[in-house]
């Protein structure tokens, strides 16, 4: 059996147009089901063959009378809904099946593609051979898309930087996501390179849809190489118990109760909430009460330590209500897990330089594309003071010049100076440096001439 899904964009009876369609989804009859309450039956002779959208709308002001926001008609006539209708409507996945005169079959909530690859997130550095959402490389045109897994739940909606993404332009949707009641809006989507013309250097018209868990977007395949469409940086999870005395996530980050704007959930408690997540090196963070932000240690661990809930929003933006998370993840930086190690002994700042031995020269040695971390011997750091010439085994010696970055500012240009005939700073290079809470990265410069090498602050 299968049913078609509506819900109601309001209970109130102002609304000119009180629901919209969501999909197609299969009902395998088990218990429970995906819409569990018969509300009303408007078979038997009830039915008007000519205008079944008499049944619809008769079964929308049942679901209303009763509170319910998603509704589904099964059999032609069966009004189906119940309390958690919202969350348990998809149980038994969307359906292949026409349902009534083929409604559905082709529904946008139902019938998109996806994009879940993880170097599409807006984290994800460009490194290696760039991608391009465009035709000629196999992105069909004109298409609904769900973006999902380490791609992000939907996509960006805030200025991505350049070179993100895999890709040079990185494209985000300009203007906030739509609420399941507006039905399909129009946005556009700038294309950033070099943070020309604020963030929107290029762009182009799509469509977008709330689907109720999920959003989807009708996106053309002729935006030019090289661009993509980039996900944002959170991963829905889910609703799960909290217990007050012993909380799953123990920490309370923030507390946006008093600041939450109920028209946009979004930007007014679930991003500022990641960005605290971020600052605090979690990679899990959970909304409560609305707009209670909690996170901590090991939280990958425990948040679904009293099992799942259905005290959360059903349609997204996703929150907790009182005693329950909604969970989110944080889609991986990869530079502070893939990086490439630098650890010799004698590439300490004060290890003279043997010339019995090799002279080190890191000119054209170095992965430009590579992360490097220093550890061991070399130090936990690169050294960020004046290095005498005739160090670290080579003869210009590199130290970072600059002030380290926090781990909430991301990652930041510096400056390495090279030491040689007695100055401090002879020679310059820019790198890029990141703080990943216990330890920082460094994306070098490769193109720095021979015979010079970066130093580590070992002792």
């Amino acid at each position: 059996m299968v049913f078609l899904l509506f819900v109601a964009m309001s209970l109130q009876d102002t609304v000119a147009k009180p629901y919209v369609p969501i999909g197609c989804f299969k009902d395998t009859m088990k218990e429970p089901r995906p819409l569990p309450k018969l509300i009303e039956n408007f078979r038997g002779g009830r039915l008007d063959w000519h205008n079944i959208n008499k049944t619809i709308d008769a079964c929308a002001q049942k679901a209303k009378e009763m509170g319910y926001l998603c509704f589904g008609l099964q059999f032609y006539g069966e009004c189906w809904s119940g309390p958690q209708a919202c969350l348990t409507y998809d149980r038994d996945g969307p359906s292949n099946e026409s349902c009534i005169h083929g409604v559905g079959k082709e529904n946008e909530c139902t019938d998109y593609r996806i994009l879940n690859s993880a170097d599409r997130s807006m984290t994800h550095h460009t490194s290696g051979q760039p991608k391009c959402d465009h035709w000629s490389h196999g992105f069909a045109s004109n298409r609904w898309y769900r973006f999902t897994d380490k791609a992000g739940e939907a996509m960006a909606d805030e200025c991505v930087q350049s070179m993100r993404c895999q890709t040079f332009m990185s494209g985000w949707m300009s203007g906030t996501h739509p609420e399941v009641v507006d039905g399909i809006v129009p946005r556009d989507v700038c294309f950033n390179w070099q943070n020309k013309s604020e963030c929107c250097y290029r762009k182009t018209p799509i469509r977008v849809r709330n689907c109720g868990k999920f959003y989807v977007y009708k996106l053309p395949g002729n935006t030019g190489c090289y661009t993509r469409y980039c996900g944002n940086d959170v991963v829905p999870v889910g609703c799960y118990n909290d217990i007050l005395s012993d909380r799953a996530l123990p920490d309370l980050l923030d507390s946006y109760r008093g600041a939450i704007n109920w028209n946009d959930l979004e930007n007014s408690v679930i991003k500022p909430c990641a960005v605290k997540a971020k600052e605090n090196n979690r990679r899990f963070f959970a909304i409560q009460f609305y707009g209670e932000c909690w996170s901590g240690p090991g939280s990958q661990n425990t948040y679904a330590k009293y099992g799942p809930s259905s005290r959360c929003t059903t349609t997204a933006p996703f929150v907790g209500m009182q005693r329950a998370n909604f969970v989110y993840m944080l889609t991986e930086e990869s530079e502070c897990n893939n990086y490439k190690i630098l650890d010799a002994a004698d590439r300490s700042q004060f290890h003279v330089t043997n010339t019995a031995k090799p002279i080190r020269c890191d000119h054209k040695r170095l992965d430009e594309n590579s992360w490097y971390r220093v550890v061991g011997a070399a130090g936990n750091a690169m050294a960020d003071q004046c290095v005498q010439t005739w160090r670290c085994q080579t003869l210009g010696t590199g130290w970072f010049n600059g002030t380290y970055p926090k781990v909430s500012d991301g990652i930041q240009r510096g400056n390495v100076c090279f030491s040689w005939n007695r100055k401090c700073c002879y020679k310059e290079s820019i790198v890029r440096i990141r703080n990943c809470s216990s330890f920082f990265v460094y994306k070098l410069n490769n193109d720095i001439g021979c015979v010079n090498a970066y130093c580590g602050n070992g002792q």
